[in-house]
């Protein structure tokens, strides 16, 4: 997943730590389970998985254009569920918690 002149001076080699943001990302398991099979410590996984994740949207523009530098084709990245799920439990017609039946007046 990541080059090795990426982790220069790093205690930890590439190919853990891609397995393992690997397996989460994708859903395969969740870092405990992963960080067993790497045979690393679910602490030093779930530190891996956190900055991947802080560092996802940062990474995901860099690689798009990337590849669109080079002549290749931008994918852009499914939305997440989670958000479409919050979204859908919004009404029109509510704001902080009130809803109004479209008279004017709070619905009950």
């Amino acid at each position: 997943m990541l080059p090795a002149f990426v982790l220069v001076r790093r205690l930890d080699a590439a190919e853990p730590v891609g397995a393992v943001i690997g397996q989460v990302a994708g859903g395969a398991c969740g870092v405990r389970r992963a960080a067993a099979a790497a045979g690393v410590p679910h602490t030093t996984a779930r530190g891996w998985v956190r900055r991947f994740t802080a560092r996802a949207g940062e990474l995901a523009v860099s690689f798009s254009a990337l590849a669109a530098e080079l002549g290749g084709e931008v994918v852009r990245p499914l939305p997440d569920p989670r958000r479409s799920a919050r979204r859908s439990r919004r009404r029109p017609g509510c704001r902080a918690g009130r809803c109004w039946d479209g008279g004017g007046s709070p619905a009950p």
